[in-house]
């Protein structure tokens, strides 16, 4: 699975614009191959500072979305306008798991702590 961590901090004003263009992609994301979930954040001390999490099957699915048309016009929109700044991470996960144990995914042992035995 990889997770795509999205920080940024919106420009004054362009917040109602941004969650505009958010929610024109919001559909075509979710019906993306290998698109699992989205979920943002917003910052309790820093007003208009948000994180966004994603969640995908595979490296090959971030690189369809990030090359999907209507995508870059807005990432083109967001960085020339919108943003204030931002940081983009990309990261494999290494463990998946719950308070009822590791996710199916998961390389664990079963017993909720990773391939290495260990929990965080």
């Amino acid at each position: 699975m990889i997770i795509v961590v999205f920080e940024f901090e919106l420009n004054e004003g362009c917040q109602d614009r941004y969650f505009e263009l958010a929610g024109q992609l919001k559909a075509d994301l979710e019906t993306q191959p290998g698109f699992i979930s989205i979920e943002r954040f917003e910052s309790l001390n820093t007003p208009g500072r948000f994180v966004s999490l994603q969640a995908w099957q595979d490296n090959a699915s971030v690189l369809a979305w990030r090359a999907n048309v209507e995508h870059r016009l807005a990432q083109k929109e967001g960085r020339e306008t919108l943003f204030k700044s931002y940081r983009l991470r990309v990261a494999e996960a290494i463990r998946d798991y719950t308070d009822k144990g590791p996710v199916s995914h998961d390389a664990g042992d079963g017993t909720g702590h990773g391939a290495d035995g260990h929990g965080e």
